[in-house]
């Protein structure tokens, strides 16, 4: 009765693929299975999800770290190093969110106030920038904070209440 989680129908529908591609496929080194999954799963997410950026569909696809750039409606994905001495840890939350209505919120909220959208995303983007620049566990932890920051803010203006009060909560232990 409630979304499994982030990225859940992503990892089936890049399951779904890889399995009905057949035995050949699925015996293949696990770089080029993604290779030769990802394009089918993307589009077909796309087709699904026009709205939607389908970075999880990547990160089911390849695992791992990555980074994924979109480009010209496209994805530019790459393996991505953590800073040494990084760990990372999961947490489950009883509260599910749609991606579909989040989209909608954020959309109208960039349509009634696009200098201020501008600035949050702007601002976030430059936390993605540097994480992905991070050589320390420390510049990287700050860098997120500043993109969850502007997320968060986002969220908040928009009504999409993208940081939940809950992982709001555990914020300050992780």
């Amino acid at each position: 009765s409630r979304k499994l989680g982030l990225g859940s129908s992503a990892a089936i529908l890049v399951a779904s693929i890889a399995a009905a591609s057949g035995e050949r496929l699925l015996q293949a080194s696990p770089g080029s299975l993604a290779d030769a999954v990802f394009p089918a799963a993307y589009a077909a997410h796309r087709r699904a999800q026009p709205g939607g950026s389908g970075i999880d569909v990547a990160a089911s696809a390849f695992g791992g770290v990555i980074t994924a750039t979109i480009r010209d409606g496209g994805l530019d994905v790459a393996p991505h190093p953590l800073p040494e001495g990084t760990v990372v840890e999961v947490f489950a939350s009883p509260v599910s969110a749609s991606t579909g209505d989040l989209i909608r919120k954020v959309r109208a909220f960039a349509a009634a106030d696009p200098t201020r959208y501008r600035r949050l995303l702007d601002a976030a983007a430059r936390g993605s920038e540097a994480a992905r620049a991070a050589t320390t566990t420390t510049a990287l932890v700050a860098a997120i904070s500043a993109q969850l920051d502007a997320l968060a803010e986002l969220g908040d203006l928009s009504g999409a209440g993208i940081l939940t009060p809950e992982a709001a909560a555990v914020r300050p232990e992780a």
